[in-house]
């Protein structure tokens, strides 16, 4: 009896330790874990441009590319060009005989070449405070222009933009061109006196020929070149301060 009770005992210890060792070599349970959601990035989304509204009257006096004036088509003397144009494309105005007075809204960037060349009946032209782009020839032969203002932002002239402005007499450039281009004051003969800003580095050709009545010309310091012909046939100049930083004088300047 005392013989069955120790295997039993014996038996009983060894399915213990077997239990237990079982357990000390299960693979732990580990926490499932979802994988990471991936979220989508913002898209970034562009502020609405504005329409360009237009009267019904107007309709068919402007032809129009999204914010662009593309081609006046009226025969009105005093313009007002619709809020929201941008940009007035080359040649938009061009020949408009006719015109006399034209308001830019402060929407617009720039004007394109030739965009009032030929405006032979317009008088003044107040370029709005944006504009940073003024193509080349956009006033040329505007013979009955007296006056222009070009706004500080206006880094960017092409060349001619004033050219043939007979009665042009008084004009205020931005204090921002760099570049004086080639022509821009060609046969402004009524011009009598300019000052060209610190920020103008270079005179082009011929950008005062034959201005006949010239007869004060500032040039701040700052300029380093004065291109051929600039100032030929300028019967009148007498006082012209060049400042020292000038290095470059081409043949008949």
């Amino acid at each position: 009896m005392k013989k069955f009770i120790a295997v039993s005992l014996v038996v009983t210890m060894l399915g213990s330790l077997a239990c237990a060792c079982s357990k000390d070599t299960e693979t732990p349970d580990v926490p499932a874990t979802s994988a990471p959601v991936a979220t989508e990035a913002p898209v970034a989304t562009e502020a609405p441009s504005k329409d360009v509204e237009l009267t019904e009257e107007d309709k068919s006096d402007y032809q129009l590319d999204g914010t662009v004036l593309v081609a006046y088509l009226g025969k009105a003397k005093d313009v007002t060009i619709p809020n929201n144009i941008t940009s007035i494309a080359d040649r938009a105005f061009q020949g408009c005989t006719k015109l006399e007075v034209v308001k830019i809204p402060d929407t617009v960037v720039s004007i394109g070449n030739y965009a009032f060349e030929g405006c032979t009946a317009l008088t003044t032209i107040n370029v709005p405070k944006f504009v940073e782009t003024i193509g080349e020839r956009a006033f040329a032969n505007c013979t009955a222009l007296t006056s222009a203002e070009l706004p500080p932002k206006a880094s960017v002239m092409g060349e001619g933009v004033f050219y043939g402005c007979d009665k042009l007499d008084k004009v205020k450039l931005s204090t921002s061109l760099v570049l004086l281009p080639d022509n821009t004051f060609y046969g402004c003969e009524a011009l009598k006196s300019i000052s060209l800003s610190a920020s103008v580095t270079e005179i082009g050709v011929s950008a005062f020929e034959g201005c006949k009545e010239l007869e004060t010309l500032t040039v701040a310091k700052g300029t380093t070149t004065i291109h051929e012909n600039a100032f030929k046939d300028c019967e009148k100049l007498k006082d012209i301060n060049l400042p020292t930083t000038v290095n470059q004088i081409a043949k008949g300047a």
